[in-house]
């Protein structure tokens, strides 16, 4: 047996060595986390400040719409009037052409009368008739002095409405103008929006999956960090106890127990090392994932939010649960298999996928085929669910049937834990289906974590 000598005083250094790695550890594994944090509120900042710049020009086009609308209205309603004021102002012209013509025959019956007047009789008859004829001739001009009046009046109305139009005409072209402008900017700023939100979902799905990457380091790094300070501190008590006995103050420990110190150099591996060390073994069926903190063979696909369900596993004792069914609050919903945390998976399920997805049974089914078939519809169902089809109608059908069975007819059940959801019940392999086609899932919440 080969023996390695180690001084009491080397341990303490080892063991100090040991401290402060594990200190660097949790520093830069907070200050990863502390940047990453920023990043994604920055990030979410953005996009926020972009959606509200969407909503201004949609605000911007609707108003100038509604402007625009009510313009053209006024100006219809205006040629409207300008339409019966030409029709007015030609009935009363006629009226006073018939006038005219009416005074030009009294005035020529007043002559003739004048004209015939020879005798006292006659010229007595003819002064009576002439007086009455004066009295027309005067009555039918006090009548075309009206009508004049009447046809300045409206033609005056008719230049009026005339330029008012003319004013709303260019107006219109105006706002016509800024609206175009207005819809063009708009449909810029939708399409940055939707850029922008795909890659913030892009960025945090990065970072989520970078964080925990590192803290799976940090927990492994600390725990063996740990157990090798555990192996000095007895290494350090038996030299004590050896020493006591005033014998050297080195003793010779075997190629066993010297492993403990000889694993510190293992220790000292960078994150990004640990990285690529570590993806082989952590993919499920495409998916990553990591060992719950909370457990020693319990594993979970982690999502957007796995940070906050760890620190929910470790501290959230003061949480209480409402059940949403009991006040028939409970709902069903579409969202992202990325918001959905808590979905485990046993020691036996990493080793074998094959027989998670096959229940168990060592036979020719591919399930995960099956449910992968099924996941690929959900985007079809759900349309032709809203367009207003039957349930009984899709679940009938020969293509998309077993996929509403699957995740329409019984949808994940699901605890609201605000701004994230919590798996509960059955329905691992859908999940992961579903996941991994990269689509929105039907969830029924029907449960919330509250804080005391």
């Amino acid at each position: 047996m080969s023996v390695v000598s180690v001084s009491k005083e080397s341990l303490q250094r080892v063991k100090t060595a040991l401290r402060e790695f594990q200190t660097n550890v949790e520093t830069s594994t907070e200050h990863i986390k502390s940047h990453a944090e920023e990043i994604v509120t920055s990030t979410r900042s953005s996009i926020k400040k972009q959606h509200a710049l969407v909503e201004s020009l949609e605000n911007k086009v609707a108003l100038l719409s509604s402007e625009i609308e009510q313009c053209q209205a006024q100006i219809i309603c205006n040629s409207n009037q300008i339409n019966s004021l030409k029709d007015n102002i030609a009935d009363v012209s006629l009226r006073v052409s018939n006038l005219d013509g009416r005074i030009v025959q009294l005035d020529m019956q007043k002559q003739r009368l004048s004209a015939s007047s020879s005798s006292a009789d006659h010229c007595n008859d003819n002064s009576n008739q002439i007086y009455a004829i004066e009295h027309q001739i005067q009555s039918c001009e006090n009548h075309r002095r009206q009508l004049d009046n009447q046809l300045s009046s409206m033609r005056n109305q008719e230049n009026s409405l005339n330029c008012q139009n003319a004013k709303r005409h260019t107006e219109k072209s105006r706002m016509d103008a800024t609206l175009i402008m207005t819809k063009k900017e708009l449909k810029e700023a939708c399409e940055k929006s939707e850029e922008m939100k795909n890659a913030g979902a892009a960025v945090e799905s990065s970072i989520s999956n970078f964080l925990i990457v590192a803290l799976q380091y940090r927990q492994t790094a600390i725990l063996t960090s740990n157990t090798n300070k555990s192996g000095i501190d007895k290494c350090i008590a038996a030299i004590e106890e050896y020493a006591a006995t005033n014998l050297n103050s080195t003793v010779h420990l075997d190629s066993d127990t010297s492993d403990v110190v000889k694993n510190f150099r293992g220790q000292l591996i960078g994150v990004s090392e640990f990285e690529s060390s570590q993806k082989a073994k952590m993919s499920f069926c495409g998916n990553m994932w990591v060992k719950l903190p909370t457990s020693d063979s319990t594993w979970t696909i982690p999502g957007k939010h796995y940070l906050e369900y760890v620190d929910l596993l470790q501290n959230g004792d003061s949480c209480f649960f409402e059940d949403l069914q009991d006040s028939n609050k409970d709902y069903v919903v579409m969202i992202s298999p990325l918001d959905i945390e808590g979905v485990h998976l046993s020691d036996y399920d990493i080793a074998d996928p094959r027989q998670f997805w096959n229940r168990g049974q060592d036979n020719d089914t591919d399930s995960e085929v099956f449910f992968a078939n099924a996941a690929s519809l959900i985007s079809e169902v759900s349309d032709r669910l809203q367009s207003g089809e039957s349930p009984e109608s899709l679940s009938n059908d020969s293509i998309v049937g077993h996929c509403y069975d699957l995740y329409f007819s019984h949808p994940l059940n699901v605890v609201d834990c605000g701004g994230y959801y919590e798996f509960s019940g059955d329905g691992r392999h859908r999940y992961l289906a579903a996941r991994t086609a990269g689509c929105n899932i039907p969830v029924h919440v029907y449960s919330r974590r509250i804080n005391r």
